[in-house]
């Protein structure tokens, strides 16, 4: 990922950010997982505090006629937060965040400590984009619909996307476990330190593999093949396990 797409997602991450904040609700949370299930239109964003704070911006609103009452929906929920979101424990150290109101125009900023991971599973196939900013710690993503857009981000991470663009910018790989991001209908672009030491995995079926970086390309007799569609590699002096792929679009691997 080049500057000038960097800063672009930087933008569309701060532009809301920026926006009038309506409400908020807080999580007392340091560790543990943070699961946000069916939000449809959310920003996760890195921060040194001892508390999830998930603020409202946009236009989330309720009827006039519903002032009193809390939106439920046909799994049960209901709004315990305010804010047109459900959470709920589920075990000692996991809080379940889920929508309970159908309101398309809310959109949600999370505030994440360092030390909690985070789930994030979208099922719909107009869900919107999802957004990560300075997260350093393990994440998790699924989405069927909308991109995946994470900068400054450590890992280790699982990343799926079946109809969306995948763009990851790291600050450094975290090198005790391995990170796998893929997309099947989409591109996957992927910005590492030049320092990274990593064991290489990179797959497209009917894209094309494009890197700027030296990729110390494994084969069985010797002979490197750069047009192979699974290529099997090393960064540096090989590390931490890095599994990047794209079905049916590109995969782009750029050094920083």
């Amino acid at each position: 990922m080049n500057a000038q797409l960097k800063n672009v997602l930087g933008v569309i991450v701060f532009t809301l950010l920026a926006l009038p904040t309506l409400a908020q609700h807080k999580i007392a949370m340091t560790s543990g997982m943070l699961e946000l299930k069916e939000l449809t239109n959310v920003a996760v964003e890195g921060y040194s505090g001892n508390e999830v704070v998930i603020e409202t911006a946009g236009s989330y609103k309720i009827p006039e006629r519903a002032k009193g009452l809390k939106p439920v929906n046909g799994m049960g929920l209901t709004d315990n937060t305010g804010i047109g979101l459900s959470v709920k424990d589920e075990g000692k150290d996991r809080k379940v965040v889920q929508q309970v109101a159908r309101n398309n125009d809310a959109k949600y900023l999370i505030k994440v400590p360092k030390g909690v991971k985070v789930k994030y599973v979208n099922s719909s196939i107009h869900g919107d984009d999802f957004q990560a900013k300075n997260i350093a710690g393990e994440m998790e993503v699924q989405t069927l619909g909308g991109d995946i857009k994470m900068i400054d981000v450590t890992g280790p991470m699982t990343v799926n996307s079946v109809h969306g663009n995948v763009d990851v910018v790291f600050t450094n790989v975290f090198q005790d476990l391995p990170s796998s991001i893929a997309t099947v209908h989409g591109d996957l672009d992927v910005t590492l330190p030049k320092s990274t030491n990593a064991n290489l995995s990179l797959a497209t079926n009917w894209g094309e593999v494009y890197s700027d970086l030296d990729i110390k390309v494994e084969n069985a007799d010797g002979m490197k093949v750069y047009g192979d569609k699974k290529i099997s590699g090393k960064l540096g002096s090989g590390g931490v396990n890095l599994s990047l792929s794209a079905t049916h679009g590109n995969v782009y691997l750029r050094g920083k």
